[in-house]
C-alpha cells in the first residue's frame, strides 16, 4: 500500500487550481509514494455539479438565509460572464491528460475503495476548498467518505478571514473529523483554532514547493505570428512622438 491519493477537481479552467494540483502531486511523489488524483464521476467531474444532495440543501439554506439570495446570483453571473474559448479548454484537458493520473468513481464506489487497502492516505489541498461562505461546504473536500485516519489537509485555504453562522457547526464537525490538517494562510490557522480549538501549521503552498526548473519543464514554445505593417507603422509613430 505505497499509494496516496490527492483529492481535489482538475477539471477547473483555472491555472491555479490545476497547477496547485500539478505541484501537489509532484511533492507526494517526492515523498517515495505513487500518487493518483481521486474525484467522483457523472456530473462532479465536469464543469456542472448537480447533485440531488447539493440542490437540496443549497436550497434549503437560501430558504432560511434569503439575504444569500443576492450574491449567489451574481456569483453564477459573473462565472457564466467569463466565456473561455475552445482552444484554451483543449490546452486544460491536454495538460490534465499529459501530467495527472487520475481515476473517477462512482459516489458509493469511492466509499468502498476508501476502506480498502488500495490507497494509504486521502490528501485534499490546497486552492480555496474550504472556502467559509460557500453554500454548500463539500463533503469530499473535507474526504468524508474515508476513514479518518486516512484523512489528511495539505495547505486549504478557507477563502475568507470569517466564518459565517450558516456554516460555523458544519465546518467545526468537517475539519474536527480531519487527523492531520495545515492551512496555508495565518488567517487560516485562526480561524480554526477559533472553530475548533486545534493549532494548525502553517505551510507553504505546494506550487512553491516546486523549484524554478521544475517548472521550467513544462513551459511550451509559444510563437508568435509576424507584426503586420499596420501595427509597425502605429508603434513607430507613437515612438516618434516622444
Amino acid at each position: 500500500m505505497n499509494k496516496v491519493a490527492v483529492v481535489n477537481r482538475t477539471n477547473l479552467k483555472n491555472f491555479g487550481s490545476v497547477l496547485q494540483v500539478y505541484a501537489l502531486c509532484v511533492a507526494i511523489r517526492k515523498l517515495g509514494y505513487d500518487v493518483e488524483v481521486v474525484w467522483q464521476s457523472g456530473n462532479m467531474s465536469k464543469n456542472f455539479d448537480i447533485r440531488p444532495n447539493k440542490v437540496f440543501k443549497t436550497g434549503m439554506k437560501l430558504l432560511r438565509h434569503p439575504s444569500l439570495l443576492w450574491s449567489t446570483y451574481k456569483t453564477i453571473r459573473n462565472v457564466k460572464a467569463v466565456a473561455i474559448d475552445e482552444g484554451k479548454v483543449k490546452k486544460f484537458d491536454d495538460f490534465v491528460t499529459k501530467n495527472f493520473v487520475q481515476t473517477l468513481y462512482a459516489p458509493d464506489e469511492i466509499e468502498q475503495v476508501a476502506t480498502s487497502d488500495k490507497y494509504y492516505k486521502f490528501v485534499c489541498g490546497s486552492d480555496q476548498i474550504w472556502v467559509t461562505t460557500t453554500l454548500y461546504p463539500d463533503p469530499m473536500m473535507y474526504l468524508r467518505f474515508a476513514p479518518k485516519e486516512k484523512r489528511v489537509a495539505y495547505a486549504p485555504s478557507l477563502g475568507r478571514n470569517y466564518i459565517p453562522n450558516y456554516n460555523k457547526r458544519t465546518l467545526k464537525r468537517y475539519i474536527a473529523d480531519i487527523p492531520c490538517v495545515s492551512v496555508r494562510e495565518d488567517e487560516g490557522r485562526r480561524l480554526i483554532k477559533e472553530l475548533t480549538g486545534r493549532d494548525a501549521k502553517v505551510v507553504a503552498d505546494p506550487t512553491l514547493l516546486m523549484r524554478s526548473h521544475e517548472w521550467d519543464r513544462l513551459k511550451a514554445d509559444v510563437k508568435f505570428p509576424p507584426p503586420s505593417q499596420k501595427i509597425c507603422s502605429l508603434l513607430f509613430s507613437r515612438r516618434t512622438q516622444y
